[in-house]
């Protein structure tokens, strides 16, 4: 026996005959923080500095994976 994950939690995961384990990105987050340094760059172009940004995935789990 195998068991599978993905990524991205996109919605056909859920919906595959064996629900798909999935690595979820919290993507409003990132489109969040992405157009707060878009803004502040535009605000401020001559203080362009790169800032390291680190979102949590969470894990959600359905039946493609077995406990081990």
């Amino acid at each position: 026996e195998i068991s599978v994950i993905g990524h991205d939690d996109i919605d056909l995961a859920r919906l595959w005959p064996v629900p798909l384990t999935t690595m979820s990105t919290p993507k409003r987050e990132l489109g969040k923080k992405l157009a707060e340094i878009l803004i502040k760059n535009i605000e401020s172009p001559e203080n362009h500095e790169f800032e390291k940004v680190k979102l949590e995935p969470k894990l959600v789990i359905r039946d493609s994976t077995a406990a081990v």
